[in-house]
């Protein structure tokens, strides 16, 4: 089966804590990447359906401030009413949520590359390089962008939210 974007979606902390997202239906998917953006300190993910979540290395912050972790949950449960939950104190976190069908029910991860752009104005965001070991690979770049106005990538990356 080939690996297959089923949606996404962003929830944001109005409080500058950690907050619940509103709910999602993830029905079709069995694999959830969540990037969260942070200013700093520790945190965990959670979500309503008890999924566990691995946690990548945390990003270069930018600026001293923002930094991004990639999250996922494999062979993940999924459905309607779906939200998702970061805790903490005054990290300002924001959370960009993919969900994916098709993608290996056992651990899937393969390779990272962590480049810090540096530079909040941008509006072209470049992706590191990064040569997955195997074929059909699903290959994600997340960034955290301080400053207004859209950006874009490059790389033939897709931009699922912004």
């Amino acid at each position: 089966m080939a690996i297959a974007y089923v949606n996404s979606g962003q929830a944001y902390s109005g409080s500058g804590n950690g907050f619940t997202s509103g709910s999602f239906d993830t029905s079709g998917a069995d694999f959830i990447v969540i990037a969260a953006a942070t200013n700093s300190g520790t945190y965990t993910i959670t979500d309503s359906k008890s999924n566990a979540y691995t946690a990548r290395t945390e990003s270069s912050a930018f600026f001293g401030q923002r930094a991004i972790r990639v999250h996922y949950a494999y062979n993940a449960t999924v459905g309607t009413g779906h939200t998702f939950t970061i805790d903490g104190t005054g990290n300002s976190p924001g959370l960009c949520i993919l969900w994916f069908s098709g993608v290996l029910l056992t651990d899937p991860y393969d390779t990272s590359s962590d480049v810090g752009n540096g530079n909040d104005s941008a509006s072209t965001l470049q992706a590191s390089s990064v040569t997955p070991s195997v074929n059909d690979c699903l290959v994600l770049a997340g960034t955290g962008k301080e400053g207004g106005g859209a950006a874009s990538i490059d790389g033939g990356f897709t931009i699922a939210q912004q």
